[in-house]
């Protein structure tokens, strides 16, 4: 069924298909290399208050990427 649904999604997309998988690495490979690692360690460690603010700085930080390059993607998407 999943085989069946990506070919059905690779025919429909056609020539968008990699802007296809750019807007899904983006949307889900940003908070897996940048924020996940954050929260956990904000959450399982004990953390100085420099780590505390390190961790959050790269939480907006990886926020503001994934929204500047799904934007840039969506905006680019009929090129």
């Amino acid at each position: 069924m999943i085989i069946a649904l990506a070919v059905v999604a690779c025919i429909a997309l056609g020539n968008s298909l990699d802007k296809f998988n750019s807007l899904v690495g983006t949307v889900a490979a940003t908070p897996v290399a940048f924020m996940i690692p954050c929260l956990l360690h904000l959450k399982l460690c004990e953390v100085t208050k420099w780590q505390k603010v390190l961790d959050i700085a790269v939480i907006i930080f990886s926020i503001g990427v994934m929204i500047l390059c799904t934007r840039f993607t969506l905006l680019t998407w009929n090129d």
